[in-house]
């Protein structure tokens, strides 16, 4: 049972220029029987974030909760309506939808990442949930796509081949993926000339795994003046599984050879990404992050119980 309260609270909302507003991290309680928060990054909405810590979700309930029953992402656009429990406050903080993406290892949930984004006068990005059509093809599941309503006409309007576009690579290779400066790359990104009329610069698929098998991928489409995250980077295990090793990564458009941290490798359990590997659950830290960053994501992707890959996402 949400142990959620209904008591509205009024909140000044600072204006923002990201995409998304709230990251929060609910994990199983003791019993394993309802989601507590975890941690989370929730800029200057504390009331808000005083409410969620007080919160539970059991199965089914809720946006997380229904995630898990799921045992997909789940993109809610607007909150009236839905599952969504704490519309009033969210309403209150300034946001206005959000989407949960849940972590199974096997057919265990480790945790659930709820991103809540917000109506800003401009908000250029997108979220979007690809799923196999049962033709070898991805169409678009669901997708959030604040103000870009011609942008959001044409992706539903498409099909990836597996192996082809964003969606399709990832899911080709069941690896996260980032790409950057597509504007000019049609084979690749097959939006870019759609990409880059309305501001976009990168474009991040996360492989989601469904119990034992890669059943969608998540795109993050991340715009200059609207940034999903300022920085993005993928690591991935060393062939021995001793360490994490950076791959790829990307900073306000532009490719970067290097971590945001001074090392480029990192046995199990140091550091925030680390310990996402350790713990198998997303880490959302204020603490650690490099010079220059308020906040870190370390989202974990599991494939069968074993590491597959953590991607960080810095703002």
């Amino acid at each position: 049972m949400s142990t959620e309260t209904t008591e509205l609270a009024t909140e000044a909302v600072s204006p923002t220029d990201t995409f998304i507003r709230v990251t929060e991290i609910w994990i199983l309680d003791d019993d394993r029987s309802n989601l507590v928060l975890s941690s989370g990054a929730y800029g200057e909405l504390d009331i808000f974030h005083e409410l969620s810590s007080k919160t539970s979700f059991g199965f089914g309930e809720g946006l997380p909760g229904l995630a898990w029953k799921n045992a997909s992402p789940v993109i809610l656009n607007e909150f009236e309506g839905s599952v969504f429990k704490r519309t009033k406050e969210a309403h209150a903080a300034g946001l206005t939808s959000a989407i949960a993406f849940p972590i199974f290892s096997g057919e265990f949930l480790q945790a659930v990442v709820v991103f809540l984004c917000g109506n800003s006068a401009a908000q250029s990005g997108a979220i979007e949930v690809w799923a196999d059509n049962g033709m070898d093809e991805m169409e678009l599941d669901q997708g959030y796509y604040g103000d870009l309503r011609k942008f959001e006409t044409l992706s539903r309007s498409l099909q990836f081949h597996r192996g082809r576009g964003l969606p399709g690579i990832a899911y080709e290779t069941g690896l996260p993926l980032i790409m950057s400066d597509f504007a000019s790359d049609q084979t690749s990104f097959l939006r870019a000339k759609y990409a880059g009329e309305v501001g976009i610069q990168v474009g991040i698929a996360i492989p989601f795994y469904n119990h034992l098998e890669l059943s969608s991928v998540v795109t993050l489409l991340s715009s200059g003046s609207t940034p999903i995250a300022r920085r993005f980077e993928i690591w991935l295990p060393s062939e021995d599984h001793s360490e994490l090793e950076f791959h790829s990564g990307v900073e306000n458009g532009e490719d970067v050879t290097s971590p945001a941290g001074a090392l480029s490798s990192l046995p199990r359990g140091d550091k925030t990404l680390g310990s996402a590997w350790l713990q198998g659950i997303p880490l959302v830290t204020t603490g650690e992050p490099a010079d220059g960053y308020d906040f870190l994501l370390a989202l974990p992707i599991i494939d069968k119980g074993s590491l597959n890959s953590v991607v960080a996402c810095y703002n």
